[in-house]
């Protein structure tokens, strides 16, 4: 007569360690895709300081760098350059002025010439 939990022992380590492997697999492909949206955030940063050395109207950077001009966008990719200094407004004190354009600062000028 055999006895089966072992054979239940030991299909449930493997099961264990497949899902261990299979953790560190998505782990693995999570960081890569981290790192390719990393990349690709990186080059519309320096493609938007690049086109805004011109002043630039917002729908205009957007169209440039291929994206939807949602406000959510704004807030993820212009608003983040203001705020660190890397892009200015041309009417700073009416911000949402429809004539409003964005330009890179001496600032954003350094970060592309280092790059």
């Amino acid at each position: 007569h055999i006895d089966f939990p072992i054979s239940e022992q030991v299909d449930e380590q493997v099961s264990e360690q497949d899902e261990n492997e299979l953790n560190q697999l998505i782990e693995e492909i999570k960081e890569q895709v981290r790192e390719q949206d990393r990349e690709q955030v990186k080059k519309q940063v320096f493609r938007v300081l690049e086109y805004c050395k011109s002043p630039r109207a917002r729908q205009e950077i957007f169209k440039q760098i291929g994206i939807n001009p949602i406000y959510k966008n704004f807030k993820r990719r212009i608003l983040p350059l203001l705020n660190k200094g890397f892009l200015k407004l041309t009417i700073p004190n009416k911000p949402q002025s429809s004539k409003q354009r964005y330009r890179t600062t001496s600032k954003g000028r350094s970060l592309l010439n280092d790059k």
